[in-house]
C-alpha cells in the first residue's frame, strides 16, 4: 500500500445533498493497493430519501 497525494476531488455521488446533508462528507486519504485479488459487483439502485425535516 502507498499513500497518494491528491489535488482535488469531486463526487456526484458524496455532492447529492439529497442523499447527504451538505458538509458531512470529508475526503481523508488515497491510498494505492496493489497485487490484491477483486472483483467488482454491480449493486443495485439505491432509492432516494426523503429530505430530513426540521
Amino acid at each position: 500500500m502507498q499513500p497518494l497525494t491528491v489535488s482535488a476531488v469531486t463526487s456526484s455521488f458524496f455532492e447529492d445533498e439529497s442523499q447527504f446533508a451538505k458538509g458531512s462528507i470529508k475526503f481523508d486519504n488515497a491510498l494505492l493497493m496493489t497485487g490484491i485479488e477483486h472483483e467488482w459487483h454491480t449493486l443495485p439502485s439505491k432509492p432516494a430519501r426523503a429530505p430530513a425535516t426540521a
